[in-house]
């Protein structure tokens, strides 16, 4: 039986370039088990351009920037959102042990794996792929997430379909609070430079650290504390519920999820209007800091608080 278009990129390509790259077989698997899920439960959605332009928008800071320059923005997005932001993560992290290896892959093999998928997706019509596949197994995890996490999800539909630098929108007051009492991770494998306040941790990993949990509380139970400052998405998580989950706890409580090209919170959205590459070093998280332009004055003004707090 021939394969479908889906299939043969998971089963052929993606698949050799990890049997090359050393990962354990029944890694593999899972990891391209995972990736089919998230591609079927994106194409389900594919003809909703509301829906689809929210989950393509968690990967524009970094798909904008992706290799080839002129293959589409949405399939570089696609490819961020159903490819990178999946447990291919975990060969990529920390967390390499789970899949048989001795170290981490490296920085180029993750742009090779990206760039190539890139490549085939952009030679193919994914709206007439999504309206032949079978979703009768597909755990849809991205409708899961905006029937989960309603302020964070309409947040970023604001966000998403913002034609300027900033709008404004009814706030939301119905909702279930979301507890923090049982978000709390082991430390057990984790490691922590309290420090500098960086997580070495998967940036897939659904479980919230230590350190996280600290700087969340700190935002929420400190009166003059506003900003939860990020330096990009996939800084805060690459698994999409952990990040909805952040940002509805902070929405929840009249908080602000911030990065260095979003403001986000319940009843204001802001971007920038050039938007900055996805930071991958702290150089690049301290010069992101302080590019104050294309941005609504709210956003630059908290920028600069974030940047400065003496400002």
């Amino acid at each position: 039986m021939e394969k479908d278009e889906i299939s043969y990129y998971l089963d052929n390509i993606l698949n050799t370039k990890l049997i090359n790259l050393n990962v354990d077989r029944s890694y593999i698997e899972i990891i391209i088990s995972d990736i089919r899920n998230r591609i079927y439960s994106l194409l389900k959605h594919w003809g909703d351009s509301k829906f689809r332009e929210v989950i393509l928008l968690l990967g524009l800071e970094e798909g904008k920037f992706y290799k080839p320059q002129v293959a589409s923005q949405k399939i570089k997005c696609f490819v961020v959102v159903t490819i990178r932001n999946s447990l291919l993560e975990t060969i990529a992290s920390v967390d390499f042990k789970q899949a048989g290896l001795e170290s981490c892959i490296l920085d180029e093999d993750v742009k090779d794996i990206t760039m190539n998928a890139i490549i085939y997706f952009n030679s193919l019509n994914l709206r007439k792929i999504s309206e032949k596949l079978d979703y009768s197994n597909c755990n849809d995890i991205y409708y899961n997430v905006s029937n989960t996490y309603k302020l964070a999800w309409q947040a970023l539909e604001e966000l998403a379909f913002c034609t300027g630098q900033d709008k404004y929108y009814d706030k939301i007051e119905d909702y279930n609070p979301i507890s923090l009492l049982n978000l709390k991770e082991s430390k057990n494998g984790h490691l922590k430079d309290v420090i500098s306040h960086v997580d070495h941790q998967s940036g897939i990993s659904p479980m919230f650290s230590d350190e996280l949990l600290s700087i969340i509380n700190q935002v929420i139970n400190t009166n003059n504390a506003k900003y939860f400052f990020t330096a990009c998405f996939k800084h805060t998580s690459r698994n999409i519920e952990k990040l909805f989950k952040v940002i509805e706890i902070l929405l929840q409580r009249n908080k602000v999820f911030l990065t260095s090209n979003y403001y986000i919170s319940n009843n204001y959205v802001a971007k920038r209007t050039k938007l900055l590459r996805a930071p991958h070093t702290r150089e690049d998280i301290e010069y992101n800091l302080k590019q104050f332009n294309n941005m609504s004055e709210i956003h630059t003004n908290a920028l600069k608080q974030v940047a400065s707090p003496s400002f």
